[in-house]
């Protein structure tokens, strides 16, 4: 989760919009929420190891920046409702 989470943060915080910060900040926020729901639960739940720079995403943005933003918002509301799912239907770790 904090892998996906940490990728869709760093895409976020690349796009020159500054209508995607806070939902940056939010993810932020959410990663450190989840850390503290494992280790509530006595989880392992290791930090996300540093991840590389996303490449050939410049060139993406200056081409379409508007439709990059929309698939982005997409796909990590997908995400963030799979990720609800899985903490609904298994609360254990």
């Amino acid at each position: 989760m904090d892998q996906t989470l940490a990728i869709y943060q760093q895409i976020l915080t690349s796009l020159p919009s500054g209508n995607v910060l806070q939902i940056s900040n939010d993810l932020e926020n959410l990663r450190d929420l989840l850390h503290l729901l494992a280790s509530s639960n006595s989880c392992p739940f290791p930090r996300t190891r540093s991840l590389k720079t996303l490449e050939g995403l410049d060139d993406a943005l200056e081409a379409s920046l508007y439709s990059t933003e929309v698939v982005v918002l997409s796909r990590l509301q997908g995400s963030l409702q799979d990720m609800l799912q899985q903490l609904d239907f298994s609360p254990g770790c």
